[in-house]
């Protein structure tokens, strides 16, 4: 990766971590610019881990965890593969805390500037399509069989975002942002 990458990067990351919170439904307080170890999850195989580009959780009653990735591209660029990669770890992440009993229903974001798979769109967070990913990425799971009826119940917790530049025009300012937080209470939830 260049430098100029690395930079547009970085860039794509505070854009999503500040279009998720001008929502004002989440808090995406760390960046794997700012503390790895909040934006790092261990998976199946011992020793293994992946980081992830922001992490964060819904603001409100229910609290759950966020974990993003974000891709800053001006086109599909290989999202696919990245992609696939990224399904195969989320499962691996998420079933490693289910079988250590440490399950906190963590959502995951992919949050892209251009979309990718159009042909696949609808199925991209479909059971046949983490399945699919799966089989393509087995050590990312230890090789082990898949759990069919966890894997049904992350396809709830996966999203697909695709933020564009001209969004920026319509988020809340860090002023407005902190004014109406104070209003809707969704801290304290």
């Amino acid at each position: 990766m260049s430098e100029d990458e690395g930079v547009i990067g970085e860039r794509g990351v505070y854009f999503a971590k500040q279009w998720l919170e001008s929502t004002t439904h989440f808090d995406v307080p760390h960046t794997a610019y700012d503390l790895t170890t909040m934006t790092t999850l261990p998976l199946m195989p011992p020793g293994k881990k992946k980081k992830y580009d922001l992490a964060g959780r819904f603001l409100g009653s229910g609290k759950s965890p966020v974990m993003c990735e974000v891709k800053t591209t001006a086109s599909e660029a290989g999202q696919g593969p990245e992609y696939r990669q990224f399904l195969a770890n989320c499962y691996s992440a998420s079933y490693r805390e289910y079988k250590d009993q440490v399950d906190p229903k963590r959502h995951y974001m992919w949050i892209t500037q251009h979309p990718f798979l159009l042909g696949k769109w609808s199925k991209l967070t479909s059971l046949g399509y983490i399945l699919e990913s799966l089989g393509e990425h087995p050590d990312t799971i230890d090789n082990e069989v898949v759990d069919q009826e966890f894997a049904r119940e992350l396809v709830d917790r996966l999203w697909i975002i695709v933020l564009s530049e001209p969004l920026k025009k319509v988020m809340l300012t860090s002023d407005e942002l902190y004014q109406v937080r104070g209003l809707l209470k969704r801290d304290e939830g």
